[in-house]
């Protein structure tokens, strides 16, 4: 008995410091090939803030700094949103994946990426619908923002979904040294020996059917 509750306490503290390991695997990312695409997409959203973003020249930076010439130019809520947005997505936050490798910032730039996809369409909608504007319509640099945000969208859904080689390594091994349950097994053979002794001792079901006919055999 003391045999099998050391080795359950051994079996259980692997699998705890195995559940560690994975959980600090968790925590960090290995991106492989994707390193460059994620590079590739900070770049063009780099870029892109220094092109013009409406036909009259204001720039995607003029928009992110609030300037003068961006309030002047009447740029309206969805591009600012829209230019926070892609800033802290494609921008801000995958840098820092790129720079420390931890998964909440994978986390954290695909929800900004996939917002800003959507804010994309609204506000190129709203640029190209109005007329009179004294900003103009989408410019270039408007148009090749888009670029690097949709292509976070997939690239980071690609990342959060699929799971590091080493955490499944080490998830197998924690399924592997699964703890036993002692207590249960001991209880499953403790009432098996009751009902055997039961068995044994209740006159009710003992089979003495020969000793009777034994009796009555002698009887006669």
């Amino acid at each position: 008995m003391s045999d099998q509750w050391d080795k359950a306490e051994e079996a259980f503290q692997l699998k705890e410091d195995l559940k560690a390991k994975e959980y600090k695997a968790a925590q960090s990312m290995n991106l492989g090939p994707k390193i460059w695409i994620l590079g590739a997409i900070f770049l063009l959203w780099l870029i892109s803030l220094f092109l013009p973003f409406t036909s009259t020249g204001i720039k995607g930076i003029d928009v992110l700094l609030l300037t003068d010439k961006a309030r002047s130019g009447e740029i309206r809520i969805t591009e600012y949103v829209y230019i926070y947005l892609i800033t802290l997505g494609p921008g801000v936050f995958n840098g820092l994946l790129l720079l420390f490798r931890k998964t909440i910032f994978s986390w954290i730039a695909w929800m900004f990426s996939c917002v800003g996809t959507f804010y994309v369409v609204l506000a190129l909608w709203l640029r190209q619908t109005t007329e009179g504007s004294p900003s103009g319509h989408a410019s270039w640099g408007m148009y090749l923002s888009i670029l690097p945000v949709i292509a976070a969208t997939v690239v980071f859904s690609m990342i959060i979904l699929k799971r590091d080689p080493e955490q499944l390594k080490l998830a197998q091994q924690r399924r592997d040294h699964d703890v036993p349950d002692y207590v249960a097994l001991n209880q499953r053979e403790e009432l098996k020996s009751r009902a055997q002794q039961e068995w044994e001792t209740n006159p009710l079901l003992v089979d003495d059917r020969r000793a009777q006919a034994h009796r009555r055999h002698q009887h006669h």
